[in-house]
């Protein structure tokens, strides 16, 4: 990622006053995003869905939006990220807003390639959502509408790359260039 970009980025999520005009006449606008991922409005949907779905977290209390909320940024507007039920995390929820441009990595430190290997490293993390993928694809399986959306467009029954592939469609959608 380049540091035009990164600096686009952190003038969108930055509270107002602590991004100078002068720094934002400089800014240009974000480019298209590059996207080798096929996007639908059935795929984005149903990701959207499983986004707000706390089945996929471990003792089914915990949506992605717990911790990426709609109503802070989608971040969170706590110092540490309170993390799965009953725990901290060492850190906060970054806004998910324009992470499909961050192709060189995300979290604080860049150490997860894409949004789509994202979803499962959290739903795995004990810290976060705290769930098997057999238990995730498990819960989904026993959901009518969840198994007819994944059959229309798999052709399979809800498998955990999938589940991936839906969320992170729907979080590529999450753009700023406000």
């Amino acid at each position: 990622m380049t540091l035009k970009y990164f600096a686009a980025i952190m003038a969108m999520v930055l509270p107002a006053g602590m991004a100078s005009a002068q720094n934002a006449r400089t800014l240009s606008a974000l480019p298209p995003l590059v996207n080798d991922h096929p996007q639908s409005e059935e795929l984005i949907e149903l990701g959207r869905q499983l986004y707000f779905d706390p089945r996929l977290s471990g003792d089914s209390s915990t949506s992605c939006a717990e911790c990426h909320d709609p109503r802070y940024g989608f971040g969170d507007a706590a110092e540490l990220s309170r993390g799965y039920p009953g725990t901290k995390h060492w850190r906060n929820s970054q806004t998910i807003i324009n992470a499909a441009y961050l192709t060189g990595g995300l979290h604080w430190d860049a150490t997860v390639p894409s949004l789509l290997h994202q979803v499962p490293g959290a739903m795995g993390a004990s810290i976060v959502a705290n769930i098997d993928a057999a238990m995730a694809e498990e819960r989904l399986r026993q959901i009518p509408a969840y198994v007819e959306s994944f059959e229309r467009l798999w052709n399979k029954e809800p498998a955990m790359d999938e589940i991936a592939e839906a969320i992170a469609a729907y979080e590529r959608t999450l753009v700023s260039t406000d």
